[in-house]
């Protein structure tokens, strides 16, 4: 590939630019080149379209500004005498045009570059194609004739134009956006749009409007006479008359046939709820289109993939997920009146708790969601165990059952240093519960669920530590303490992302009716869920 003079002071500019872009400094370097009639922006390139002050000045001029590259990329200005081609790569440029020149046909923008037009400088043309792919961005103000625009990979492109325009080529493809903003009437207006392509040209009017679309793409004109095909999936909105697209604009639905949609149109305008596949809704649609405009707005790169759920195999909605599943750690407490008095009653004292080691492990293995048609409330439920263990204030209370009855002692032998005593139980649980959660993902979801959760006693057992003549002691003894075989936890959950908190009480109570006195379980703790 040739190059011109401006070879010779180019290269030295950039190496002076890429020295002040490595200190922190800002490096500018001006070079005329010849007419050219493509311009190439690419590997990151910010180019800015500017315009001359008079019209005398032969060719175009180049104004380098700031030199963005890292260490090690090379940026470059390159221009080839036989396409008559400009390329522009790797940095932040000014392109300052000569108001008369008329050469100008092509422009390409790829690999995550930004052209940006001027409304104060326009490109003024008879015919203009635009391709745009890569991720890369264009915002064109264009005076032309015929106007050609191709959007691949992602890429958006959004042009405003003036002036009389004879025909617009638009076609759209690969998750890419296409935005079109012409004041005059467009005689003709084509676009093709296909996987999962957006072309919108509702602020372009056209007179006859031929459009054609494959896959899950979407089209929205505004045009006196519209001649619709769609293969695949896909959806077109004529916005004349009605304003913003919706139910009254749709002119053209979602078919998996190959064959011209044309009766579509006379039959007039069709309900959304006639077109909507899967789980997909209204608000869908709507969203979409605020979406678009807020990432626009922003200069962001449109991503039609996290905005579009309509077609014959849309995109899941997020489900309903519930927050069980997970360990828990708690502290229960039981106590007498149901649960109102910590202190047992005369008689029982030795049955007060020391509140203090008391403990609680959940393991709750696995969870069903169950979903009541949306993503914020549901039913849960799954299974789990429990165990728990009960550690007495007074380290040398026995329990002994004596006439049918459970009787708590206390051990006064001497010859015996009590240092604790307990009494455990484990429980296999099944979870009923209602939930909501916000539904903002894993790490963002807020949650609060209620319900209760029945329980079946697995076994129980006490335990004694003690000293006697120097020696540790160890006393474990399974057996039927007269615990409540059956159990139901009235339960409240709250939490955020993986972290909750709980409240448990329990109306039925510990023991079995008629064995000890009255006893009603209490607690709370902390849930780590898993997903």
């Amino acid at each position: 590939m040739e190059r011109t003079a401006m070879k010779r002071t180019g290269f030295l500019g950039l190496l002076l630019l890429l020295a002040g872009g490595c200190g922190g400094a800002m490096a500018q370097i001006t070079d005329e080149v010849p007419e050219f009639r493509t311009l190439e922006v690419t590997e990151g390139a910010v180019l800015r379209i500017g315009l001359l002050d008079t019209d005398s000045v032969s060719g175009h001029q180049i104004r380098i500004e700031r030199n963005k590259a890292g260490f090690g990329r090379s940026p470059w200005i390159q221009f080839d005498d036989n396409s008559r081609t400009l390329s522009v790569a790797g940095m932040e440029a000014t392109l300052l045009l000569n108001p008369g020149d008329k050469g100008l046909r092509h422009i390409r923008v790829d690999k995550s570059a930004i052209l940006e037009g001027s409304l104060m400088a326009p490109v003024s043309v008879p015919d203009l194609d635009v391709r745009v792919s890569g991720n890369a961005v264009a915002k064109l103000y264009y005076e032309v004739g015929n106007l050609s625009v191709t959007a691949t990979q992602s890429a958006s492109f959004q042009g405003y134009g003036k002036g009389a325009i004879q025909s617009q080529y638009l076609r759209c493809d690969g998750g890419a956006y296409i935005s079109s903003m012409h004041m005059d009437t467009t005689p003709v207006l084509r676009c093709v749009a296909a996987g999962m392509g957006i072309i919108d040209t509702r602020e372009s009017p056209a007179r006859v409007s031929y459009d054609t679309l494959y896959g899950s793409a979407s089209v929205t004109v505004n045009a006196e006479e519209i001649h619709p095909v769609i293969r695949g999936n896909g959806l077109i909105f004529n916005t004349r008359d009605y304003g913003e697209p919706g139910n009254d604009s749709l002119v053209a639905r979602v078919r998996v046939v190959s064959s011209p949609m044309q009766e579509d149109s006379s039959r007039g305008p069709i309900p959304l709820k006639d077109f909507l596949k899967g789980e997909a809704d209204e608000e869908d649609v709507w969203n979409y289109y605020d979406d678009l405009e807020k990432d626009w707005d922003k200069g962001k790169p449109i991503y039609i993939e996290d905005l579009f759920f309509i077609g014959n195999k849309p995109r899941p909605r997020p489900r309903f997920r519930g927050q069980w599943m997970g360990f828990e750690v708690g502290f229960p407490m039981w106590g007498s009146t149901y649960g109102m008095n910590t202190q047992m009653p005369e008689g029982y004292e030795n049955l007060d708790l020391d509140f203090q080691r008391t403990v609680s492990i959940g393991w709750n293995v696995f969870q069903v969601s169950v979903g009541f048609g949306t993503p914020h409330w549901g039913f849960l439920t799954g299974a789990g165990f429990l165990w728990e263990n009960y550690f007495f204030s007074y380290p040398n209370t026995i329990l002994e059952r004596k006439d049918h009855r459970l009787v708590p002692v206390l051990d006064t032998d001497p010859e015996r240093r009590y240092i604790k005593s307990k009494l455990g139980v484990s429980y296999f649980r099944i979870p009923l519960l209602f939930e909501y959660t916000n539904a903002r993902g894993v790490f963002r979801s807020v949650h609060v669920s209620a319900g209760v959760i029945p329980s079946v006693l697995m076994t129980s057992w006490t335990r004694q530590v003690y000293r006697e003549d120097g020696d540790w002691n160890h006393e474990k003894h399974k057996g039927n303490y007269y615990v409540n075989p059956f159990r139901l936890d009235a339960v409240v959950y709250a939490g955020w992302s993986f972290f909750n908190v709980y409240f448990r009480y329990t109306p039925t109570h510990f023991f079995r009716a008629g064995k000890v006195t009255d006893i009603t379980p209490f607690g709370f703790g902390v849930l780590f869920g898993l997903h």
